[in-house]
């Protein structure tokens, strides 16, 4: 949007979208606030957008969700968000939170590093390009550079998956978060930050893991309604045995159903456990 025209051409559009009651256009600002009833959908304002030229900046939002064991649990998650106003699509992944923890954990917390003729240890987040780092016996390499004086062997499994230690003598490549072997090292930092090696296996881990097949989405849906089935199904099994079963029925109901939930899916049996404690 450049001008009071264009203002009044989204106002226009976004009026024209259905479940839109009010719509106020803000020109400096370049943003719209809108009054919509129940049948008001996201998808249609931005495609009306969209057709009169004037595209809607989406943005993604990454949250931290907790407490999800299976797949189950993100349809449900998929669900509650895609249903908030506002939003256009939601994506849960389910192992990324601990496949990215044990990333972050390889890299190396402190470092020796050369400051005014001293040798200080900073945080690995302190260090700058250009750095002198020193690296003794044992510790991980805290960032990439290369070598400028020593010589030893490293351990570059974590990058490479070969076992055999790697030698590393003067203008050789070191890598972070790989481990020094006897030697002592001393390299100049080339990367940092987010820009080393294992900050970009990082990144890559992330994207592969939020991207979703088309069958993923199938299964999150079928997911979605199969954990209630099995409840219904645990109940139904629990009252049959119940009226019909013979004595103590009580007991025989109770382990048929139960023997449901395990067989079928823990994830039920999981959940109302759960209620039930978080009601006592």
């Amino acid at each position: 949007m450049s001008c009071a025209p264009c203002l009044g051409r989204v106002e226009k559009s976004l009026s024209a979208v259905s479940g839109v009651q009010d719509a106020h256009v803000n020109l400096a600002a370049e943003t719209a606030s809108i009054t919509v009833d129940p049948a008001f959908e996201t998808d249609a304002a931005i495609a009306a957008l969209d057709a009169a030229g004037y595209p809607a900046d989406v943005q993604t939002h990454r949250f931290t969700i907790e407490n999800m064991s299976c797949a189950s649990c993100v349809g449900r998650v998929e669900h509650v968000l895609a249903a908030v106003p506002g939003v256009v699509s939601a994506a849960v992944n389910l192992a990324k939170e601990e496949a990215i923890r044990k990333l972050v954990g390889l890299r190396a917390k402190t470092a020796l590093v050369e400051r005014d003729g001293e040798t200080v240890e900073v945080s690995v987040d302190d260090i700058v390009t250009g750095d002198l780092v020193q690296v003794r016996p044992g510790e991980k390499i805290a960032v990439d550079g290369t070598v400028v004086q020593g010589a030893s062997y490293v351990d570059e499994s974590m990058i490479t998956g070969e076992s055999v230690p790697v030698e590393k003598v003067a203008d050789t490549e070191v890598v972070g978060s790989t481990v020094n072997g006897t030697g002592t090292l001393t390299f100049r930092a080339t990367k940092v930050g987010g820009d080393t090696i294992l900050a970009q296996i990082i990144r890559m881990v992330e994207e592969a893991q939020g991207a979703k097949l088309p069958i993923q989405d199938l299964m999150n849906r079928i997911t979605l309604w199969f954990v209630p089935a099995v409840m219904a199904a645990a109940t139904l099994t629990f009252l049959t045995w119940l009226v019909v079963g013979p004595d103590p029925a009580l007991s025989f109901a109770l382990v048929a159903s139960v023997a449901v939930l395990i067989i079928a899916c823990p994830c039920a049996m999981g959940t109302p456990c759960k209620r039930w404690t978080m009601c006592r």
